[in-house]
């Protein structure tokens, strides 16, 4: 079932996963310096900046994310240039409007999304912080366009490196606790923000312009997008908010460091998605041949998720046992909660790109993810004080359940496509199923047992086989065709 142009899925997903690998391996080695340097509560106010970034870093591009990539080859390469360059002036415009704004007027928004947290210098710094990240954005983005894995990536290490050094001097160095933290992160995406705008300019990929007709058609089709990407990231966003103001700081900080270590699926996650998206859209018209494609390669990641997400749910305890402060220990409770709720999410991902494809029902995205955000907050708020952070969790799975279900009804009116749902909520169930043995085992014991790890293992071998193995001719073959694509070498010229 495996196409040449499914292949370059395969090769794209391994050269996003370089990036993602990399990312997870240093996440995973500055766990020591933020538990040993840093208290849960400090913790838990540095990532209540640091998540307020990654969820408004959309409203700086305004969803223009989605739009390059959608209209980039639409156009010749001289018309690339100046869609390129409109789009890069048009964010950073943006980006400082809206960081003047939250300045002078920070002190209607803070008591609510910064409870006891003084301005100047976390947030005032957080706010820099996410007009930077918006603007390099627009580089990453024009490289998931050109379906570039490999600058990608290599862009994606580079900027890790740099963020853990600045972290390892901020933090560990000068032990500035969470403002450390929050000027590691500033540093990291100032610098290469700059670096973006540069590079774009010296390859040759963009020319400073304005051009008011290719603004227009993009924002046409990013703002009513906007809505449907913020209210995704407002989905985490809201739980640190319910945490932070009905339970505390402290128990926020564990909340995050579970969310760290359950991240490890989103290498898989993250890595597929950025291939998907405009391969995607090159199927789609393929006609039948290319549906079909769309099809078996959507159950086959799926199985891929399902695997990983068992993985994690089973030695996830191993892993922050060994990693964090013993103050941490608790938090591999959670992991298995937020990765069920991310395979899940799946489901959400894949049939979406229907509707985001038929220009005319992609704003119907907004109404899938604002449901599942009023889900989410509703049940979270009517959980939590029963259920504590457990309640928040479960409204995290409910929410991704009912956003996913809603996704699935608007894309077969927008286009006919069979996505393999059956199977996807079979692997669903059979993970879960599968991830609650693990907590089982887990919770026998507080430290970490031999027998634990063996009894982990057979369960793990029978996920390999659930999810792995009836797929290894087709890994195979796509193994094999990108070794074949990295032996050829281009002729000399004549």
């Amino acid at each position: 079932m495996i196409n040449k142009s499914s292949q370059k899925i395969f090769n794209n997903s391994l050269l996003y996963a370089m990036g993602t690998v990399f990312s997870k391996a240093v996440g995973f080695f500055l766990v020591p310096i933020y538990t040993n340097y840093v208290s849960d509560a400090e913790y838990g106010v540095a990532t209540t900046i640091t998540t307020f970034v990654s969820t408004f870093g959309i409203v700086i591009m305004l969803s223009l994310r989605a739009a390059l990539i959608r209209f980039y080859n639409d156009y010749d390469e001289k018309e690339k240039q100046r869609f390129v360059g409109t789009l890069t002036c048009f964010v950073t415009l943006n980006a400082i409007v809206i960081c003047l704004l939250l300045c002078l007027f920070n002190n209607l928004y803070r008591p609510f999304l910064f409870k006891d947290i003084d301005f100047y210098p976390l947030v005032f710094f957080g706010i820099l912080s996410l007009g930077a990240e918006g603007i390099y954005l627009t580089y990453q983005s024009l490289l998931q366009a050109k379906q570039d894995g490999k600058g990608y990536s290599i862009n994606s290490i580079i900027y890790l490196l740099i963020h853990a050094v600045a972290v390892i001097v901020f933090v560990w160095a000068l032990e500035m606790g969470a403002l450390g933290i929050v000027l590691a992160n500033f540093v990291t995406n100032a610098g290469f923000a700059v670096y973006g705008v540069i590079s774009m300019f010296v390859k040759g990929l963009m020319r400073f312009a304005w051009d008011k007709s290719m603004l227009i058609r993009s924002l046409k089709y990013s703002l009513p997008i906007l809505p449907h990407n913020l209210s995704n990231n407002l989905n985490t966003y809201a739980i640190k908010l319910v945490i932070n103001n009905f339970i505390g700081y402290a128990l926020s900080g564990l909340y995050s460091l579970a969310a760290q270590f359950s991240t490890i699926i989103s290498l898989v996650q993250s890595s597929i998605n950025l291939a998907f998206r405009p391969w995607f859209i090159e199927q789609m018209d393929k006609g039948e041949e290319g549906r079909a494609q769309i099809k078996f390669m959507s159950v086959m990641i799926m199985a891929i998720y399902s695997f990983a997400a068992v993985m994690i749910s089973l030695f996830c305890k191993e892993i922050v046992l060994i990693m964090a402060e013993e103050s941490y220990s608790d938090a591999w409770k959670m992991v298995p909660f937020f990765i069920i709720s991310q395979i899940v999410a799946f489901i959400y991902y894949s049939h979406v790109q229907a509707l985001m494809y038929n220009v005319e029902m992609s704003k119907y995205t907004v109404v899938c993810s604002l449901s599942g955000l009023a889900v989410n907050i509703g049940v979270s708020l009517l959980l939590v004080g029963p259920l504590n952070v457990y309640g928040v969790l479960i409204a995290r799975f409910v929410s991704q359940a009912a956003m996913a279900a809603l996704t699935v009804v608007l894309s077969r009116r927008a286009e006919k496509i069979d996505f393999g749902l059956g199977k996807m909520i079979l692997y669903v169930v059979l993970a879960t199923a599968l991830a609650a043995v693990g907590m089982f085992i887990s919770s026998r014991n507080a430290g970490i047992s031999i027998i634990e790890i063996l009894l982990k293992l057979v369960v793990a071998v029978g996920a390999f086989m659930l999810f792995i193995f009836p797929y290894r001719k087709d890994f195979a073959g796509l193994l094999k065709g990108m070794l074949k694509r990295k032996s050829k070498k281009p002729k000399a010229d004549a």
